[in-house]
């Protein structure tokens, strides 16, 4: 089984984007024998995040066997509407992108709070170092995310879309420093990158992702976890086995069932 934690529907500002509703993602998903996704809306994170949110809950109603909400919150303007939205049943990940929605993390006490809600209620909450893996595309400060995870020792953090050398670097060293951090497989692109991660952090707290439809799930999807030189236990472990673990799941069988 595979479970994708970093999916998106939608299009981002400058240009359209094939396979962007549910339907298309799911058939990607397919594609790739993804059997699970977390997915979330651009708009959330280029517009107005109810918007989003509700795009995402949407495309999650349509495939309730196949799509998880990733939920993001914005605290301008009136975006932090989420206690409703957390105590819905289900699994669920809270997604944020403060270089996309334009706040500074450390100073919005209210995100804080939210953090904290997510803490309390088992939540996880991803902090997505860029949207994906192009030099264009704006990267958030990784030491910066690591003294916030230090400050919510009670949160669980996935650190998401880090790429090759200063980043890998800054994601390690979360992972070292942060028992509560996670890191997600979608921007490991550098040359036995996951590889390097493992043998320095171990595997037990490596989730994978692909970044569909943004990135080919070919190209950072299922096929570079079973490529890499790692364990079948690894493998496993970070292909399915950690967030099931992490979203307290009974077991995989059951993913095909809720």
């Amino acid at each position: 089984m595979i479970i994708d934690m970093n999916t998106y529907i939608g299009s981002l500002p400058y240009w359209q984007l094939r396979h962007n509703d549910a339907d298309g993602l799911v058939g990607q998903m397919d594609r790739a024998g993804i059997e699970r996704a977390f997915v979330s809306s651009t708009r959330g994170y280029f517009t107005y995040s109810p918007d989003g949110n509700d795009e995402t809950l949407a495309a999650c109603a349509k495939h309730p066997d196949r799509l998880w909400p990733a939920l993001t919150f914005n605290p301008y303007p009136n975006g932090l509407e989420y206690r409703g939205l957390l105590d819905q049943p289900g699994p669920k990940i809270v997604k944020l992108m403060p270089q996309h929605q334009n706040f500074v993390l450390s100073e919005e006490p209210g995100i804080a709070e939210m953090i904290d809600t997510c803490g309390q209620k088992g939540i996880p909450v991803m902090l997505v170092n860029r949207m994906f893996t192009s030099q264009r595309i704006g990267a958030a400060s990784l030491p910066a995310y690591k003294a916030y995870i230090l400050q919510h020792p009670k949160t669980q953090f996935i650190i998401a879309t880090f790429n090759y050398l200063f980043e890998m670097q800054s994601a390690i060293d979360i992972l070292r420093c942060c028992p509560n951090a996670y890191a997600e497989t979608s921007g490991m692109m550098g040359l036995n990158e996951l590889e390097i991660v493992v043998r320095e952090v171990g595997a037990d707290r490596i989730l994978h992702g692909s970044g569909m439809i943004l990135q080919m799930p070919a190209e950072v999807g299922p096929l570079r976890v079973r490529s890499a030189r790692i364990g079948d236990k690894e493998k496993d472990q970070i292909l399915s086995g950690n967030a099931i673990k992490l979203f307290n799941l009974k077991s995989a069988a059951a993913q095909t069932k809720d």
